[in-house]
This record gives C-alpha cells, structure tokens and sequence, in this order.
C-alpha cells in the first residue's frame, strides 16, 4: 500500500514537473517572440526612416556629400550595425522579417553606391574635358604666340630693306605737316631705339582737350602716320604717343598697326 502511494507521488510530482517546464518554456518562448516583434519593429521604423531620407537625394551632391552618406558614421552604417545585432540575438527569424529588412538596406547601399559612381563618373568627365580645354588654350595661345614671331620676324625682315632715312623724314613731314595746319606746335617727334620706332610727344598745347578729344585725335594721327609708313614699305611701324612725360598709347603695330591701344590716363 505505502509502494503504491510513493509511486502515485513519483507519477504526481513527474506530471506536475513536466506541466511546469512546459509552462516556463511556453513563457519563454512568448517573451522572445514578443521581444522579436519589438525589436523588427523597432528596426523596421529606422529602415523607413533610411529609406525616405534616401530617396530624393538632390541631383547637384557632390562626391563628398555622398561618400558620408556610406560612411561609418552614416545612417545607413548606424542601421546595418541594428539589423546584424538582430541576425545575430534571433539566428532563426521565423518570421523572415529580419532578411527582408537586410535586403531593403541592401538596396538603399546599392542605390548610394551606384550614384556615387556616377558623381565620380561625371566628376572625371568635367576634369577630362576642362583638362583637354586647357590643353587646347594653351595650344592656341602657342600657335598665336608663333603666328605673331614669325610676323613680327617678316616684318622686320621687311623693313631692313626700307630707307629708313626716308621712313624718318616722311614721319617729321607728317608731323610738321599737323603743326602747321594748327598753327601750332601740338607734337614733337623721336626716334626709339626700337628699329622704326617713333615717340610722338604730344605737347602742352594739347592740354586743353578732353581726354576723349584727344583719343580721338591720337586715332586719327595714327592713321595718317601708318599711311605714310606703309608708302615708304614699313608695314608695321612702332608709334609711341606721350603726353606729359607718359606714354598715353601705342599701335597695335604686329596685327593692326594702324589702330591704338591707350593705356595710362587714356585707357
């Protein structure tokens, strides 16, 4: 009788035993679900959140700008780092929403990527072509730069072959020529020491005249003068016109001698 007593004990508590771990497993279980909805809600929220903030990018980023949008301090690093503590807290994800968010993220990396090879493109690109712009700037600067010595060498070839005794003279009749027109002495001629370099000096009887006036006239002069120059065989001859002491302008004389370029108080 006590035998049977003491097995229907050992059954009892054995049934008792079994109910209560199945009662303890069953609350495990249930918390570590609740805590799986939480959290791959918890995360989902952040990967929305990724994604929204991604999604209208503004079309001028620079490469900067883009490249800290995949850096380690990002958003999109702060997510990873969520959904690997969630891989690795629930390695089961029987409810597969922990893949589906890592696949979400994955394309928002993908999608940055992807645009930040083609900053970079475009970036190359724009390099490319300011880098074959300055190469073909400075190949036609080169090609003018040779174009106005070979010009210039012609020229002076030329006018080695000029009397320059009578290149001298025309010049001082011209200028004797407009002081006597006025009726008075408005200009003073010098050699240079430039080969068929002449100073016109403009004298004080040209102070009277506004500096438009006398731009005006210092145009007009050197047409004159290149015409005389050009009829003795000097095609580009070097007039240097000063007014009080400072060199006011001077002819264009490698590509367009008969017009001037004004400088000082005349620019």
């Amino acid at each position: 009788m006590n035998q049977e007593k003491i097995y229907k004990y050992i059954v009892g508590f054995l049934v008792i035993f079994t109910l209560l771990f199945g009662l303890f497993a069953y609350i495990a279980i249930s918390y570590g679900n609740q805590q799986y909805v939480k959290d791959t809600e918890r995360v989902t929220k952040l990967v929305e959140a990724l994604e929204n903030n991604t999604t209208n990018i503004k079309q001028n980023i620079t490469l900067e700008e883009a490249l800290k949008l995949v850096s380690d301090d990002s958003e999109l690093s702060s997510v990873k780092k969520e959904i690997k503590y969630l891989e690795d807290r629930y390695p089961n994800d029987h409810e597969y929403k922990i893949s589906s968010l890592s696949s979400r993220v994955n394309e928002v990396e993908l999608k940055l990527n992807k645009q930040i090879e083609k900053i970079k493109e475009e970036k190359e690109r724009k390099e490319r072509e300011e880098r074959e712009e300055r190469e073909k700037q400075k190949k036609l600067k080169e090609e003018a730069e040779k174009k106005s010595k070979e010009s210039e060498k012609k020229s002076n070839e030329e006018n080695r072959k000029v009397d320059l005794d009578a290149f001298y003279n025309a010049i001082q009749g011209g200028v004797d020529k407009v002081n006597t027109q006025s009726g008075a002495h408005m200009l003073e001629m010098e050699k240079t020491s430039v080969t068929l370099g002449i100073r016109i000096i403009l004298t004080e009887n040209n102070a009277s005249y506004s500096n438009k006036e006398l731009r005006a006239i210092i145009s007009a002069l050197n047409k004159s003068l290149y015409k005389i120059a050009k009829s003795h065989g000097v095609n580009s001859p070097r007039f240097y016109y000063t007014l009080s002491g400072e060199e006011v302008a001077v002819n264009r004389y490698v590509m367009a001698p008969d017009e001037v370029k004004f400088s000082g108080i005349l620019k």
